[in-house]
């Protein structure tokens, strides 16, 4: 009886792996009925919508303290994180023109929107903390900036998760309903061009402005601001698209996609906003991190822009 009772247990637990990766073979429309769900949950459409709630004394600082005026950078990017999802979401309600690895791009859709929620919890729990924190202490002392420290992270990391979305819900779009490869010069699908240069751009301004500071955006740079022409170009309600450039914003896309490997590199090599280094090495580095966020970027997002009427 024990050892039938034994081999009962050890089936069980075979069968338990799975029975989760059965849980995990999502389809399209499990994206357009997880992601509908999202933005229709309060708790987390107000913190999508920076709807933060941001006591007075906090939000007149943020009007006189650039210290504290650099959270509207973070909500501005924060926001951009979802611009693509929510224009786009809809399409997975049909079937995909392309099937292949369905069921892992969906997948990763889900996870990553799982890992969100999550995070957006953690950080309601920091925001609220936070809040806590400078009820009743002026905002302008060690205090009162080591605590805003400690919000900028916390928003950073969300920030970064809600990249993570970003970056696969764009993959899983342009896999299934869209047709974008860097070979695709006789048949070119703009619109899907744009989505992946543009999830390309703000994860690669991520690694850059966060993720190399620790969570603590620096100052603006050309980067940044080419990069919000670009976000405020795709807000615009009714998008359409032109080819008159596209063979030479694909070369040029190319090009870019080295220069960011390179620049992702020096990156990993120096600390960027520390390095006061002489050593030739770590000043060519530098160099080519400046050039990259001050010239090489916004030559490719100004392109970019081209292909948008």
């Amino acid at each position: 009886m024990n050892k039938k009772f034994l081999s009962f247990i050890l089936i069980l637990c075979l069968c338990i792996p799975l029975l989760n990766a059965c849980s995990d073979n999502k389809n399209p429309n499990d994206v357009k009925n997880e992601i509908t769900e999202f933005f229709s949950n309060e708790s987390y459409s107000k913190i999508v919508n920076c709807e933060h709630d941001y006591p007075n004394k906090l939000q007149e600082q943020i009007n006189i303290d650039e210290q504290y005026s650099i959270l509207t950078t973070y909500d501005e990017i924060l926001q951009a994180e979802f611009l693509l999802i929510k224009s786009n979401y809809g399409s997975f309600a049909v079937n995909p023109q392309n099937t292949n690895n369905q069921s892992t791009l969906c997948s990763n859709v889900v996870n990553s929107l799982n890992e969100l929620k999550e995070e957006i919890n953690n950080f309601t729990q920091s925001k609220n903390h936070y809040f806590s924190v400078i009820q009743n202490i002026n905002l302008d002392n060690i205090i009162a900036y080591n605590s805003l420290k400690v919000y900028k992270q916390a928003y950073s990391s969300l920030i970064e998760k809600a990249d993570k979305l970003n970056t696969s819900f764009v993959e899983a779009y342009i896999s299934l309903y869209g047709n974008f490869n860097l070979e695709n010069v006789d048949n070119p699908d703009i619109k899907s061009s744009v989505m992946y240069a543009y999830a390309d751009f703000l994860s690669t301004y991520i690694r850059y402005a966060f993720t190399e500071f620790d969570g603590l955006h620096g100052a603006k740079t050309t980067f940044y601001d080419s990069l919000l022409d670009l976000i405020n170009k795709l807000k615009t309600t009714s998008l359409t698209f032109n080819t008159a450039n596209y063979n030479s914003w694909l070369e040029l896309f190319k090009s870019y996609q080295v220069e960011k490997e390179i620049f992702i590199d020096a990156l990993n090599e120096i600390d960027f906003d520390e390095s006061q280094s002489t050593n030739d090495k770590e000043v060519l580095y530098k160099i080519k991190i400046e050039n990259f966020i001050n010239i090489n970027s916004k030559i490719i997002i100004d392109k970019t822009l081209q292909l948008i009427n």
